[in-house]
Formats: structure tokens, C-alpha cells, sequence
């Protein structure tokens, strides 16, 4: 796709990054001393007068804001719509994160760029941060101060896309304050989803296309030797290439073991920065969510704000394949709930379907684990064929 890595820099910059004079901003007051943050899993320090945390991740700098007025107010009801704060980074191509929540099934998380070494602000209205967790659709547009109960820097991860490892790195925050009044970028949309047809044109026409993979661990070819080799992703791009005798097209992974849907939808920003505008993407999602207890609606409703976030950010030009949760062994019917919410999602938004739950029902539980899974969840090298030779019969358009 030419929109390529500027265009997202442009939205991060001016869309994220909007700049409110200080009296626009309340400044959360409870949190200015350095007692009321707490660090763990890393380094980290909060300096003396409360207004600079420093951070290093993986590890979380913390703060537990539910007993007090945050606005240095008494007002519990008082509404805001997001926060802003400005982060000096370190040069790392590694991502920080701010999460909020109220200690329950209200949560929000927003992941920023810590490559500026100089001062860059964010202004985050809360309805754009993703959910928290498996049971949460993110916050609402307008926030009550008393909903607050927990403002946190930072996360566990360890791996990033590619089951690679994250590197340490470490950035500055200062200056956090709630506002009153935020533009948000994805409270409305006029794209819907490319038509994959035009995708396949567009390959048939020897044009460039590329295809970006998300999803969790199965994607990620957890259990390959060589997931740079032998992972579905890596496969289907080389597989179109001699279909329609185009050199140029390209297929790359952007999933990471572990992930659920709502950090799929968290990471967007940085995904698509790291692995480029897409003119195809896929999902495979859902086996942690159904380990977690999700609900089928809870499932759809993330599964539809990934897909609403996605086509915003690529200005509809990206052609989206979903592929309805697979089985595992004995999981073998568990995750057919989401299969189905998956195949109801992408009628709603004119998504492909690519159906290898089914291909992988057509083999039955026992020759499955025996024949294309080194565990009871992830495909092996053969597994993984099966799995490319599906998708690639779909985007192909040889099977419909």
C-alpha cells in the first residue's frame, strides 16, 4: 500500500499528539508525590516533586488513585474525556504504554513511540484507548473522576511480534493532566473495508501487494524450528507470487504468543509502523480470549472495534480475511462459539472468510495432534502448510 510508514507518523503526530494550551488541562494532583507510585518488575524512579516518572520496561510504575480527589477536587462526578502527558523517550523502536482503569471491567490502555529523544506530548481521549482486558470494551467518551482507580506505566511483555525478544528501554513522563475536551480519532469513520477482489486485482496486475498476518501464538509459529521459514504467514506470500507470476507481492506475520483481542487492538499504531501499511490483512484470534472466559459478545464487539480502528488507518484501501478460531486438542469444539461470531463479524463489514477451523475439522482430533501439532494448540511445519495452502486458496480467489 503507498500510504507507508509516513502517513501513520502523520496521524500519531497530529492526531495523538494535539496540542491544548495548560489551562485545557487539569493536572492530576494526587499523583504528584513520589510515595503514591510504586515500581515494579523494573527500574524506575519518580522524582522528588512528583512530576517526572521514569520508566523501564518491561516492568510497571503505578499508582492506586481511587481514595483520592485526582483533580484536587470533591466532586466524584466530574467528567472528563482524556488524559494527556508528555513522554521523552530514549531512541529504543520499542512501544510504552499507559493503562486506566477503575479496578474492575472498565480499563483502557494507549501505546506510544518512545524513539524521540525530546519532549513529545499526547493527548488521548479515553474512548480511543483500547480495552484492558478479556471482559471490558474500553472506556467510555466521558469519564467521571470517581470512576479512577488505577493509573499505571508500562507492561510484563517480554516478546514482541514474532514471539522476538523485547529489548529494555527506558523513557520519561511528565506533566499528566485530565481533559475536559478531546478530539477522538475513531469515533467516527466513513471507510469500510477493500473489497479482497480488488486486492486480487491489483496482484494480477503485477502491482506491489502485501499481506500482514495478525493474530496470537498459532500465527506467531510458536513450536516451528524456524518461524522465519516454515510459519503460514512467510508462506502464502511465495505461494500468490508463482499464482499470478508477480515478484511483488510480499506476506509478513504481525502476531505475537499470548495475545488476546484487545491487545491486538492496542497495538495497532505500532504494528502497522513496524510492519507497514497492509493492502491485506488477516486475523487469527481467539484461542486465549475462550482460555480467559470471554464472551461471545464481549469477542464481537473487540473483533469489530479491530477491524473499524484497521480501516480507519488505512483509509479503507486494506482488504481484511478473518479466520474463525481454530481448534486445539482436546479443545477440539471449545472455540466454536467465536468461529462463529468471527463468521458473523465479517458478513456484517464484507470481510473474506478463510475457513481452516474447517480444514481442520475435516482432519478429526486424533490425526490433528498426531500429524500437525508439536503441542495441543500449535500447528507444526506440516500444520502450517495446511494452513497456508487454505489461505492462499482464498486469496487467490480460487476458492470463494
Amino acid at each position: 500500500m503507498q500510504l507507508g510508514k509516513k502517513w501513520l507518523g502523520v496521524v500519531l503526530t497530529v492526531v495523538c499528539a494535539v496540542t491544548l494550551t495548560a489551562a485545557e488541562g487539569v493536572p492530576i494532583v494526587n499523583a504528584a508525590g513520589p510515595k503514591t507510585w510504586r515500581i515494579t518488575n523494573g527500574r524506575g524512579a519518580v522524582s522528588a516533586d512528583g512530576k517526572v516518572i521514569k520508566m523501564q520496561q518491561p516492568g510497571i510504575a503505578a499508582s492506586t488513585l481511587g481514595v483520592y480527589p485526582i483533580d484536587g477536587g470533591s466532586d466524584v462526578t466530574k467528567v472528563y474525556q482524556g488524559i494527556s502527558f508528555r513522554v521523552r523517550g530514549n531512541g529504543s523502536d520499542e512501544w510504552g504504554c499507559l493503562n486506566i482503569n477503575n479496578g474492575s471491567r472498565c480499563g483502557g490502555v494507549v501505546y506510544f513511540p518512545v524513539k524521540n529523544t525530546d519532549w513529545v506530548e499526547y493527548n488521548v481521549a479515553f474512548a480511543d484507548m483500547a480495552p484492558s482486558g478479556d471482559h471490558t470494551c474500553g472506556l467510555p467518551r466521558n469519564v467521571p473522576v470517581g470512576d479512577f482507580g488505577y493509573l499505571g506505566f508500562g507492561d510484563y511483555w517480554r516478546i514482541k511480534t514474532g514471539n522476538l525478544p523485547r529489548e529494555t528501554f527506558e523513557y520519561e513522563v511528565a506533566d499528566l493532566k485530565l481533559l475536559p475536551s478531546v478530539p477522538s480519532r475513531f469515533e467516527k469513520s466513513q471507510y469500510r473495508p477493500m473489497p479482497l477482489e480488488k486486492a486480487i486485482a491489483k496482484m494480477k496486475k503485477g502491482e506491489k501487494v502485501s499481506i500482514l498476518c495478525f493474530g496470537d501464538s498459532i500465527t506467531a509459529g510458536t513450536g516451528l524450528k524456524d518461524r522465519t521459514r516454515e510459519s503460514y504467514p512467510v508462506l502464502v506470500g511465495p505461494e500468490l507470487a508463482k499464482i499470478f507470476n508477480n515478484p511483488n507481492i510480499t506476506s509478513a506475520g504481525a502476531a505475537t504468543g499470548g495475545a488476546h483481542t484487545y491487545q491486538s487492538i492496542g497495538w495497532l499504531d505500532r504494528d502497522l509502523e513496524q510492519g507497514g501499511m497492509p493492502d491485506i490483512a488477516t486475523m487469527l484470534i481467539g484461542y486465549n480470549n475462550c482460555s480467559a472466559a470471554q464472551s461471545a459478545e464481549v469477542y464481537r464487539a473487540q473483533l469489530e472495534m479491530w477491524i473499524q480502528r484497521l480501516t480507519l488507518l488505512t483509509r479503507g484501501q486494506c482488504a481484511i480475511v478473518l479466520i474463525p478460531t481454530v481448534p486445539g486438542v482436546p479443545r477440539f469444539s471449545t472455540q466454536d462459539y467465536m468461529a462463529e461470531v468471527t463468521r458473523e463479524v465479517a458478513r456484517k463489514y464484507g470481510c473474506a472468510i478463510a475457513p481452516l477451523d474447517k480444514a481442520v475439522k475435516a482432519i478429526g482430533p486424533k490425526d490433528y495432534r498426531s500429524k500437525y501439532l508439536v503441542d495441543s494448540v500449535h500447528p507444526n511445519a506440516a500444520g502450517h502448510q495446511i494452513f497456508a495452502r487454505e489461505l492462499t486458496a482464498v486469496l487467490s480467489g480460487q476458492q470463494k
